[in-house]
């Protein structure tokens, strides 16, 4: 056995093909990184070999070593053409019974080195010679330049592949196909100059040092520029004359084209392509959110403006105003061989469209004549508020009031006095006499109903006493020419022995006339209205009958 620097150099050769094989298969999920491992681990299998045979020192040995390294040197050129077209997405038309009809003129030249010594057609002499110790040279069989010939015509296949994805694909992603074209072009050309005996002075075949270097730069696109991270997905499907806006996400979340819309849109910069879009869109938690998820997908989420993380950042079209809305639709998005090929977002602004869908829920919820609440309005917030009473154990107070006099008024002064005075006891309700909190409602014709939460036992004699302090104020207002009377039944609403809205509605209602009973038969009290503090503690009973006059 003997050790020398051409030994050497195959064995450096092979460490660097292992390393390069290793750190593609720990990423075998991205597309091409399988290949890649699989076309670096045939090329070390032949380096191995080389070494191997070059360390031999008689002829029989010599020719087993080279037996061994053809299952490397011939299986590599269709790797490295599976490889290319994996990473380009270009290989939709392989199927198995395809990939075996590749690998059969590489069986056939295994089966030839390793039948040689019967027919020399593969090597038609191998000769002894003293260099670099004890050196084999092989003459050239028929066969030899047979399987040479297919094994440049896959390799300028792939090259091929590659030129035309420069021309198919973002600038981001060409800048990474010119890499693999560059550590592709090493090993060919030292192979050249093998096969053309230009090499013949260092007896040696060149193209063993040429994948090493071709490892060399292999290793730094995959580890230091990270060529698999982003991978080349569905750009021909991308045009800039789209309305909506379009981001196309690799396999990873990440941004692998953006048309000039989404551009526009986002706020973002050219430089988002190839970045991950939780940090390009970080802006957009909700947007993000929606992309990130697995499958198709619809959505519309509010989308707020402000400054973008891009270092070449374009003037966003949003408004300024603190809210508008998109209507974000995802599909998944498969190659020919229905693997996952990442998504295609489509975003369209729909805030014009979401503001009228706000304002027709709005008109159905509200009284189109005093601008609260209507029935369906109240009744709607009413309950979910009873749910929350009885998660918190908060009482609520149900004030239901009835405008009296309105049929006078309207009979003396006309219906729009009728009108004003419905707004009038709309905006005293509404403002100053309870809070934001308090739903208030024009529960049909001249009837009211506030849902008010307790603060204390007596707030029923309380919010009362502020609508009476409420009217007072407005009746006092010099030139008025009708005054406002509202009758009040309160009824209160315990979490403990929780009821519906309709018996709640029911028992103020009972409440509210016999206070109007009260008022028209001159009385002073309501039912109950003597003893307020029993009033509130009292859940089954009456809670509060009163009324408010001129």
């Amino acid at each position: 056995m003997q050790l020398n620097l051409l030994v050497l150099s195959y064995v450096a050769s092979t460490a660097v093909a292992g390393a390069v094989a290793i750190a593609a298969w720990r990423r075998r999920h991205l597309v091409g990184a399988r290949e890649l491992a699989l076309v670096m681990l045939s090329v070390g299998w032949w380096l191995l070999a080389n070494a191997l045979e070059a360390s031999a020192l008689d002829r029989s040995t010599k020719i087993a070593w080279s037996v061994v390294a053809y299952a490397g040197i011939e299986s590599a050129p269709v790797l490295y053409l599976l490889f290319v077209l994996a990473w380009t997405r270009q290989d939709g038309w392989l199927t198995r019974a395809r990939t075996a009809l590749l690998l059969l003129v590489p069986a056939i030249s295994v089966g030839m080195a390793a039948t040689n010594e019967w027919h020399h057609l593969l090597w038609s002499s191998v000769t002894l010679i003293h260099a670099w110790g004890v050196t084999a040279v092989y003459g050239h069989g028929p066969w030899f330049w047979v399987e040479a010939a297919y094994a440049y015509t896959l390799i300028g296949v792939g090259l091929l592949a590659l030129v035309a994805g420069i021309y198919r694909y973002p600038p981001v992603y060409s800048a990474r196909m010119r890499i693999v074209i560059v550590g592709s072009l090493v090993p060919v050309a030292g192979s050249v100059l093998y096969i053309a005996g230009l090499g013949a002075s260092v007896h040696a075949d060149l193209s063993s040092i040429a994948f090493a270097i071709s490892g060399l730069i292999g290793a730094w696109a995959v580890l230091r520029s990270r060529l698999l991270d982003v991978v080349p997905v569905a750009w021909p499907m991308l045009v800039d004359s789209f309305a909506d806006s379009v981001l196309v996400l690799d396999p990873e979340r990440r941004i692998a084209a953006v048309n000039l819309s989404a551009i526009k849109l986002l706020g973002i910069g050219a430089d988002a392509v190839g970045q991950a879009i939780d940090d390009v869109l970080h802006r957009f938690p909700d947007l993000v959110a929606v992309c990130q998820e697995s499958g198709q997908r619809e959505a519309e989420i509010p989308l707020s403006p402000g400054r973008s993380g891009s270092s070449d950042p374009a003037p966003s079209t949003l408004p300024s105003e603190d809210e508008r809305w998109l209507s974000v639709r995802v599909s998944a998005i498969e190659d020919e061989r229905r693997r996952d090929a990442g998504s295609l977002v489509v975003l369209r602004e729909v805030t014009e469209r979401h503001q009228m869908v706000e304002t027709i829920r709005t008109l159905s919820l509200t009284d189109g004549l005093t601008g609260l609440l209507n029935r369906r309005g109240f009744t709607t917030l009413a309950e979910q508020q009873f749910r929350t009473s009885v998660r918190t154990r908060n009482r609520l107070w149900l004030l239901f009031a009835d405008l009296d006099g309105l049929k006078e008024i309207n009979d003396r002064l006309g219906h729009e006095a009728g009108d004003r005075a419905l707004r009038e006891i709309a905006d005293l309700l509404r403002n100053g006499t309870f809070r934001a909190a308090d739903l208030v409602a024009r529960f049909g014709g001249d009837e009211f109903a506030i849902l008010a939460t307790e603060v204390s036992p007596t707030d029923g004699d309380r919010l009362v006493t502020r609508v009476e302090e409420a009217l007072g104020r407005t009746n006092e207002m010099p030139g008025r020419k009708f005054a406002l009377s509202l009758s009040v039944g309160v009824a209160l609403y315990d979490p403990e022995r929780p009821r519906t809205l309709d018996e709640l509605i029911g028992e103020a209602d009972r409440h509210m006339y016999e206070a109007k009973h009260t008022q028209r038969t001159g009385g002073q009290d309501g039912p109950g209205r003597s003893d307020p503090a029993a009033r509130g503690a009292a859940a089954a009973g009456p809670r509060h009958g009163s009324e408010t006059g001129e």
